[in-house]
């Protein structure tokens, strides 16, 4: 038997792969750039970008304690969805046996994503190149990084960006491109004798702040790194779950 995945492959009385669908997807427009960035942040973290055919499409899928991120991203992208909203992953065996494990969606296989796709694989595995940070990455991508894979340490200024998924040479070029270009002093190190990761000192706690906070999510507040607010000049409110960039 295998696990329940709840995903209806027709829509409007048509089958995903009809060609009344794929007329459908190839007129779609292209991504604005804020969307793309987005994409890119997520392929470089916690999403998957596969080749299916010409074109590649974006699969983001988390924890079923993460519902709210994942329908969050959805309803950035949902233009480009097929589904009409997220899909919940039901396994037949483990601990979470006939209950959510995780809750997913994906797009359709576009020449954008593809685009993107070509940017972070080589020979179907993620890489990070030089330039990617440098050139396609700015405070709206560091952001959905760090919500996607950030943590604070114990004084909750100190943030570690897991980028453990690149090996050792993935996250110096990272820390070399992030240094420049917003002003960090960040270093790589060996976190907790594991992995290699990306380490935000508490002295980048105010910048990271600043660069970060007008676009986490108010459900992720806690990852923001904690810092004096001036009380004159409050910060705008956090965006809600449904904000949509």
């Amino acid at each position: 038997m295998k696990s329940l995945i709840l995903f209806s492959t027709h829509r409007d009385g048509y089958h995903f792969a009809s060609k009344y669908w794929q007329n459908y997807k190839m007129s779609l427009p292209t991504l604005s750039p804020k969307l793309w960035e987005i994409a890119l942040a997520m392929g470089l973290t916690d999403g998957h970008l596969t080749m299916t055919g010409k074109y590649a499409l974006l699969k983001i899928e988390q924890g079923y304690k993460q519902e709210f991120i994942v329908k969050h991203l959805f309803l950035l992208f949902k233009e480009y969805c097929f589904a009409v909203t997220i899909t919940p992953y039901i396994p037949n065996s483990g601990i979470r046996k006939g209950l959510f494990k995780s809750w997913w969606f994906r797009t359709w296989s576009l020449p954008f994503f593809t685009s993107i796709y070509n940017l972070i694989y080589i020979n179907k595995v993620k890489i990070l190149s030089r330039g990617i940070i440098l050139n396609h990455i700015n405070d709206l991508g560091l952001a959905y990084m760090i919500m996607s894979d950030g943590s604070l340490h114990k004084d909750s200024k100190t943030m570690i960006l897991h980028f453990q998924s690149f090996g050792y040479e993935g996250n110096i070029i990272a820390s070399e491109e992030f240094n420049p270009k917003f002003g960090f002093k960040t270093t790589v190190i060996y976190h907790k004798n594991i992995n290699w990761v990306i380490k935000f000192d508490s002295k980048d706690a105010k910048i990271l702040y600043d660069w970060i906070s007008p676009h986490i999510l108010a459900e992720l507040q806690y990852k923001l790194p904690k810092i004096e607010i001036n009380i004159q000049n409050p910060l705008p409110p956090p965006p809600s779950l449904l904000h949509v960039v």
